[in-house]
């Protein structure tokens, strides 16, 4: 509601003489009746009033004792509220900067009379001390840094939209497809609604009733979902999948998908690399010793992008194998192997007029042939008599292609909210839902405490040290890091064999990075692609009943787009210049549809036509250049080092933002239009006049595809980023995994020796099925979805009440999404 108050005193600054009842006042009363239950007229009282005073609220009519502190006036406690949020953001904020905007600001017209400072006996300049009681009682506290997860961007308003809008509502509705629910007779439930009074708990609600014939009878059912007691927690445990799934899921199977075997390893056995490369050593030996005279394997070719993503290690290897200098750093290593991809097609007796390289046009079609995925592929320069249908192993540099073929209209699943193409869809399979992080663990890892012994303290390390990434997955069903048995990984690896992919040598649930530029270089998309793609093999081996829900957040480049893509971030006002053409896109024949890509200011594009984002031959030049070039031409002007000033032409070159903004009716030409990011906090801007805000809100640029969702789609899966800044929410739990795996590693495991770091991660992690049972992870899924239903129907404005509200629903034991109480419990 404060924001809509702002909005009526900046019309009141304006000058404007009344403010009109409907827009602001009417945006202002329908917030006050939903969150405070205020009356219309109520918010019309207020408005007279504040306009009737000068832009400001009059004081209480009670009396001038209503209020015990001058701060406690709603106008004046509202802009100081809003000057400390902003002023912490920049870490200015102290009890000398609130005094200074007290005594030079706030507490002089014309937000302050004078009439109103004798009525609270105040006398100017106020003291310190007055300053630092009025900043507490509005809410500011000082301490020690703590992480959290309720801060400044938590609350941003395109967080909160996307949260509410788009991650709340897709979790919420996917559940039916997950094995998150219980079904028991009305005799049973009411027995639960008994015990559960007896331990004075909540009694949870019945999500769905029906009845089930038994016999010659029916019999009442009750359907719950697995969160809502404690009681449900043994039948999970023996439960193989952990739970059933909903009854109102039209689609629901009548047998039991696959489920994971029970002897499944600890991740040291298996997940980790430590023992799958011992025994990858030992099956080594053994191979040279039965077969001492065996010529050596020819070494199969790499990819542009294999290269790009091999670990220090990996590319050792390679170039070993290749009879290459196997020393320098990572740049160094990879730049060798490149290079024999440059050197490659020069070499061997090809005739002159074959082409060194075919450049792929587009794909056509997909089929399998004896289990290998193979596409139909057209090749840039040929006509289609010379298509030819190559292995999926031959495109892993064309992502984009194969984006767009994935992605092709025509081609779609009927009914498919996701768009998968009709051979790959997955959606009305069950849905297994995975959850993805990364982590680093340090050498000099501390605890935040620590003893003094009459005063003397141990010496510490002045940083943390050298360092190492884990990136690793984390479901409900498998536990942390997706753990396999031998033979599971056998059969993943004859799967990976047909596709023409090397074999693993252990789960792709987990992955380590020695980061470094003399290491193994840092973690970036082509990595974690490389770990994504290793990964849904396994899972489409292992569960091919299923669907896979892969949950990530937005760093470490996971929300990178593929080249071409519709991307305002990387594109200029104007024409030209460095930036990247992206591809065409083709406005929607209806008309209702095309409202969504075209605005009002005479669009020169009209249903059903296809913009390009470069200027053709036959184009006017740019609406806001006329005089331009369609060739660059030089100039008389020259440069400080003397060389010719060339004038751009705009043929073959990208339109830009303003350009592309114009020809779709989008461009205002009654103010000036700027290609500047805006903040929707900020109600100083207006964000139609930003033109990458303007193109960023058009379907098709809002709906653009990321690198990682397009890899996931492809193979029929979804792709789903949590909402940012929300850790709590993320993830099936794994960011409390990753707390209590830290504390373990902290102080039992860690001796803070660099050499040691990886040995000291495995060995820490070799402990999981203690610290991280099963039963563990899914404590910590059920946390996040808590939080989930607090954000959905408590509508929290507080970090306290997202807190309380949790502890209202009975998850658990309410605690920070740091708190070690919650993390480390039950040790």
């Amino acid at each position: 509601m404060y924001k809509e108050l702002d909005r009526l005193e900046a019309a009141v600054a304006a000058g404007l003489e009344r403010v009109p009842k409907g827009g602001e006042l009417r945006a202002a009363a329908a917030v006050a009746a939903k969150e405070y239950a205020i009356h219309f007229e109520t918010v019309r009282s207020w408005q007279l009033d504040f306009v009737s005073n000068d832009g400001r609220f009059a004081p209480d009519q009670r009396g001038k004792w209503a209020r015990e502190l001058l701060i406690h006036e709603e106008d004046l406690q509202r802009k100081f509220h809003k000057w400390m949020i902003a002023t912490a953001k920049e870490e200015k904020l102290s009890v000398d900067a609130a005094l200074e905007y007290l005594n030079g600001t706030l507490l002089r017209p014309p937000h302050t009379t004078d009439e109103m400072l004798k009525d609270y006996h105040i006398s100017l300049p106020i003291s310190n001390k007055t300053a630092w009681y009025w900043m507490r009682k509005s809410g500011a506290q000082s301490g020690k840094f703590k992480q959290s997860y309720y801060n400044d961007h938590h609350e941003a308003e395109l967080v909160k939209r996307d949260r509410a809008d788009r991650y709340i509502p897709e979790m919420d509705r996917d559940e039916l497809r997950q094995p998150l629910w219980v079904q028991i007779s009305r005799k049973k439930y009411d027995a639960l609604a008994h015990a559960s009074k007896a331990v004075h708990s909540e009694v949870p609600l019945p999500r769905h009733e029906y009845v089930t014939p038994e016999g010659e009878s029916m019999v009442e059912m009750v359907e719950l979902h697995v969160d809502d007691s404690d009681h449900f927690e043994a039948f999970r445990a023996a439960h193989p999948l952990g739970g059933d799934f909903s009854v109102r899921w039209s689609g629901r199977p009548e047998t039991a998908p696959s489920s994971p075997p029970s002897n499944l390893p600890n991740p040291a056995e298996d997940t980790l690399p430590a023992a799958a490369e011992a025994a990858a050593a030992e099956a080594a030996a053994e191979a040279a010793a039965a077969q001492p005279t065996a010529t050596p394997a020819v070494p199969q070719p790499l990819s542009k992008t294999e290269i790009r993503a091999s670990l220090k290690q990996e590319l050792v290897a390679a170039c070993e194998a290749r009879g290459l200098e196997a020393t320098g750093t990572v740049a160094v290593l990879r730049a060798r192997l490149l290079a024999l991809l440059v050197d490659a097609p020069g070499e061997g007796d090809a005739p002159a007029d074959t082409p060194a390289v075919y450049i792929v046009n587009s794909i056509l079609d997909r089929r399998v042939n004896e289990g290998r995925i193979e596409y139909l592929v057209s090749w840039e320069g040929y006509g289609a008599e010379e298509n030819s249908w190559e292995p999926e192993s031959n495109l892993d540099d064309c992502p984009a292609k194969l984006a767009a073929f994935y992605s092709n209209p025509c081609t779609q699943c009927p009914g498919c909210i996701y768009g998968h193409h009709r051979d790959v869809c997955r959606c009305c399979k069950p849905l297994y839902h995975v959850g993805h992080d990364e982590c680093i663990f340090r050498s000099f890892l501390y605890s935040i405490f620590q003893w003094a012994i009459k005063g003397v303290r141990a010496l510490r390390k002045k940083s943390e040290g050298p360092g190492e990434m884990m990136s690793a997955m984390q479901d409900e069903i498998r536990g942390f890091g997706f753990p396999m048995t031998p033979a599971e990984l056998e059969r993943v690896n004859a799967f990976r064999a047909l596709r023409g992919r090397p074999a693993l040598d252990c789960s792709p649930g987990v992955r380590f990075l020695s980061y470094g530029k003399n290491k193994d270089g840092y973690w970036d998309y082509e990595m974690f692609a490389k770990q994504v793609v290793d990964f849904m093999d396994a899972f489409d081996v292992l569960h091919p009943e299923w669907q896979l829900m892969l949950e990530v957040d937005w760093s470490s480049g996971h929300a990178k787009h593929l080249e071409g893509a519709l991307n305002v971030i990387v594109m200029n006002v104007g024409y030209g210049g460095g930036q990247k053409v992206p591809r065409e896109s083709t406005i929607p024949d209806d008309a209702e549809r095309a409202k969504l890509y075209l605005g009002s200011h005479n669009p020169q594009l009209k249903p059903g036509d296809t913009q390009y984002f470069y200027f053709r031959e036959d184009d006017p030049p740019p609406f806001n250049a006329p005089q331009a070039p369609k060739k660059d031409e030089e100039t008389t002007k020259r440069n400080r080092k003397g060389e010719c000033i060339i004038k751009e032409g705009y043929v073959g070159k990208a339109k830009g933002l303003a350009q592309i903004a114009w020809e779709r009716g989008l461009y205002r030409t009654d103010a000036k239009m700027h290609g500047n990011k805006i903040d929707p906090d900020d109600e100083s801007t207006d964000p139609t006049l930003s033109l990458r805000y303007v193109l960023a809100n058009c379907w098709d640029f809002a709906h653009e595809k990321t690198a990682l969702v397009a890899l996931v789609e492809s193979r029929g899966h979804i792709c789903r980023f949590c909402v940012k800044g929300h850790p709590e929410l993320a993830g099936a739990g794994i960011e409390y995994s990753w707390g209590k795996a830290k504390q373990k590693f902290r102080r039992d495991v860690n001796d803070r020796i660099p050499a040691h770091l990886h040995k000291n991660i495995v060995a820490c992690f070799s402990r999981a099925a203690a610290f991280l049972p099963l039963a563990r992870v899914r404590k910590f899924a059920r946390k996040t979805r808590a939080y989930r239903r607090a954000y959905r129907d408590g509508q929290p404005n507080s970090l306290a009440d997202v807190e309380k509200l949790v502890k209202a629903y009975k998850s658990h034991r309410a605690a920070d999404v740091f708190d070690k109480k919650f993390c480390h419990a039950d040790d």
